[in-house]
């Protein structure tokens, strides 16, 4: 939970990141930043290299990403959708299991706010319950951990702790 860009997507990127070490496989589904942006996050978070600094440094870090891969078994896939369902995330794991033979261990979700509702509500504190919802769903379908992140209320970007009262639209994302 948190304000504006205050590191939610890094913190989801550091949770894929040590997942993986322990070789869970997973996958991110982002809403919000393009896929490629996702995979050079974490290669910035393998290689240690800045995010800035990658292009410059690529010899370096696709070396450290191909010991990271050799050294620990954990598999990554990364999807951008733009604009999705719980539905469409649904229908993509069952593909990629389909196809890759492995369940996954963890989903990340990135970010869960940014999901469509798939019944026709309007009112968006409905829309994101129906969402959460869905997704603890999705997590117990698939027996898998899902993460995300998502944002706290104008009130919470001041506060140094964020609670459950300081939730932007619905108390049913941290149920």
């Amino acid at each position: 939970i948190g304000a504006p860009k205050s590191g939610k997507s890094m913190w989801l990127v550091n949770t894929a990141y040590l997942n993986n070490l322990r070789g869970y496989n997973g996958g991110v589904f982002t809403l919000e930043i393009s896929d490629t942006k996702w995979r050079n996050r974490m290669a910035s978070r393998i290689s240690g290299v800045q995010y800035r600094e990658l292009s410059n440094r690529s010899d370096f870090v696709i070396d450290q990403v191909r010991k990271f891969k050799t050294r620990y078994s954990g598999d990554l896939w990364i999807k951008f959708f733009p604009a999705a369902t719980v539905d469409t995330l649904r229908g993509y794991l069952y593909y990629m299991e389909g196809i890759s033979g492995k369940k996954l261990d963890f989903l990340i979700v990135d970010y869960g706010d940014m999901l469509r509702s798939s019944t026709k509500v309007v009112e968006e504190r409905f829309i994101q319950r129906d969402v959460y919802t869905d997704l603890r769903h999705l997590a117990s379908e698939f027996e898998m951990a899902v993460f995300t992140a998502t944002a706290c209320n104008r009130k919470g970007t001041d506060k140094p702790l964020v609670r459950m009262e300081d939730i932007a639209e619905d108390y049913n994302k941290v149920r």
